[in-house]
């Protein structure tokens, strides 16, 4: 090879790195998360909860695999969810499974959690999108119809999902959680299945959201309490917090192409002059957490900083995720919420 020729060479394999450089990364952490948290027979992981698996994780696992166009995963991870969890009575499915006293492997919580069965329903119609099959949209009816006749619950004229089945109606009041609303996911299911009740979902949910935002911090809490009289408070009971559940909220919105709660520019504020991000806003106290959020956090708030036109903040942000991700190797977490921040 002459000179000019190895020159021509050598530029051009520069030329092609660089083309390859931005989607370099989302794909090799998705290809850790593949063999580190995913099973070989289709079951997400979860390192730090002994090793359990979750209904939600089946349907994040379920949504990332549509996101690379892993039909093969795909249908692992469906198959594994069919078969595991899909042992109810209805076509939600049961939330934990791990583990049991008895060293056996199986259901240890056959409650459903209703964002797992949201998850699902909504990946399999994106499934049914990009790899259209009968299976997936009749799959995806039956959770979404399943979902409007046993976890909706009417309160003072307005229409909720419950977390789960069982376990969230008391004297005092229904307990619901913000993190559950996934916009995006409720404006497909107006499509497949009754119309005025989704969008009647969709309208409750933006008002719980706006709701569960209305604090001193601007911020939405972990948990709400619907009182009797249809009022939504912070559940402190429970969180009194924007923490681990709560952050999840900002991703939902970002999918839904919705603006963030106002709070997060106090957050932007508190990073540029700290250098950090808690993981935690006590929304009570005004109490802020010494413990700096994971990767899968700033993740996020990078996703919401490039939503708010802050440009050179998200990318400062997304390279600090990053780095941090490096050290969180069992953090299935935050390894999950940092992948689906990049979600559309």
């Amino acid at each position: 090879m002459t000179p000019v020729k190895l020159l021509l060479f050598f530029l051009l394999c520069i030329s092609s790195l660089g083309q390859a450089a931005a989607p370099l990364n989302e794909v090799t952490e998705w290809a850790y998360f593949k063999k580190h948290f995913i099973s070989s027979d289709g079951r997400v992981i979860d390192p730090i909860q002994n090793g359990m698996s979750h209904s939600e994780g089946q349907g994040y696992g379920m949504l990332l695999a549509v996101q690379f166009q892993d039909k093969l995963l795909f249908d692992k991870l469906l198959q594994w969810t069919s078969n595991n969890l899909q042992v109810r009575h209805d076509a939600l499915s049961a939330w934990g499974w791990g583990k049991r006293p008895n060293d056996e492997w199986s259901v240890i919580d056959y409650n459903n959690a209703t964002d797992g069965d949201v998850l699902i329903a909504y990946a399999l119609i994106r499934a049914n999108q990009k790899w259209p099959q009968k299976a997936y949209g009749q799959r995806a009816a039956a959770i979404v119809e399943s979902l409007r006749n046993h976890v909706a619950i009417k309160l003072n004229g307005r229409m909720f999902l419950l977390p789960g089945y069982s376990g969230y109606t008391e004297n005092k009041g229904i307990t619901l959680n913000p993190s559950y609303q996934i916009l995006s996911a409720y404006q497909v299911f107006s499509e497949i299945d009754n119309r005025s009740f989704w969008e009647k979902i969709q309208q409750d949910a933006l008002y719980l959201l706006g709701e569960a935002s209305h604090n001193s911090a601007s911020l939405p809490a972990d948990w709400l309490l619907a009182e009797p009289d249809g009022s939504l408070k912070i559940y402190a009971s429970k969180s009194p917090r924007f923490g681990y559940e709560a952050i999840r909220v900002l991703l939902h919105l970002a999918w839904a192409k919705l603006p963030p709660p106002t709070g997060t520019m106090s957050v932007f504020d508190y990073y540029q002059k700290q250098g950090r991000i808690p993981v935690w806003f006590d929304l009570t106290t005004g109490e802020i957490s010494d413990q700096t959020a994971s990767a899968g956090f700033y993740a996020i708030y990078a996703r919401t900083a490039k939503q708010q036109g802050s440009s050179d903040l998200a990318v400062r942000l997304k390279e600090e995720a990053m780095q941090r991700l490096r050290n969180e190797p069992d953090n299935y977490f935050s390894y999950v919420l940092y992948l689906l921040a990049d979600i559309e």
